[in-house]
């Protein structure tokens, strides 16, 4: 049940971030601050093997999920990539996070 809903959170996170990029006006102001890296990141996330980039950010515990969400919400790649690499990415990391805690709590007192 912890599984399904934190995932469910992760992909309901994922799809607003993607949906609404440009709600607090933060794409105009990313395009006119890094209008390069934005274009290299567009060149990357509309490719076919996206999605695996995509999937390799979300597992990657030292970069924010939320980031890569937005950043193809700014560049419109395709829904079902992303959303499909965010859980490829996801969901090994969240099963340790239950498993490690789990055994954590174990050995508590």
């Amino acid at each position: 049940a912890v599984l399904l809903v934190s995932m469910l959170g992760i992909v309901a996170s994922a799809t607003l971030l993607y949906r609404f990029p440009g709600f607090a006006g933060y794409d105009a102001l990313l395009a006119s601050k890094y209008p390069e890296k934005l274009a290299r990141l567009q060149g990357t996330l509309v490719k076919p093997r996206a999605t695996w980039f995509v999937a390799l950010w979300a597992f990657f515990p030292g970069v924010p999920t939320d980031l890569i969400c937005y950043a193809a919400g700014l560049v419109r790649m395709p829904y079902r990539r992303m959303i499909a690499g965010i859980i490829i990415g996801e969901l090994p990391l969240v099963t340790a996070y239950i498993f490690l805690g789990t055994r954590l709590f174990e050995l508590l007192p």
